[in-house]
């Protein structure tokens, strides 16, 4: 795998050279149509330029995403502990019947003169 990571990576180097070789024609470079401080500037490092600014704008995003993203899994897992120490403590309490449920037990309990009852 290793190999085959190596040999793209060079393909990759050996097509920007060959790019950049291929794109030495200066370019002007204004900014909102003022001509006057205009300077020439090769394509290549035009491209190049709007490629590496990429990367840093992408960076950047990606490390608000991070940050984010670890704010969420930290107050998650502060959740989880509380939730825990719920649990734990609800555990610990010991098993009653309900109100509910004893209204219900006593109603299917039948008392022994009414068993033998003919229906």
């Amino acid at each position: 795998m290793k190999l085959v990571k190596n040999i793209i990576f060079f393909l990759l180097i050996a097509f920007a050279i060959t790019f950049f070789m291929q794109n030495l024609t200066s370019v002007p470079i204004n900014y909102y149509g003022i001509e006057k401080d205009s300077f020439m500037v090769p394509l290549f490092l035009v491209i190049l330029a709007s490629v590496f600014l990429g990367i840093i704008i992408a960076g950047i995003e990606d490390i608000v995403i991070r940050l984010r993203l670890k704010r969420e899994i930290k107050e998650q897992k502060k959740r989880i502990i509380s939730l825990e120490k719920e649990l734990n403590s609800l555990r610990s309490l010991p098993i009653t019947d309900s109100g509910i449920y004893q209204e219900k037990k006593e109603e299917k309990t039948v008392s022994p003169s009414e068993e033998n009852k003919p229906i």
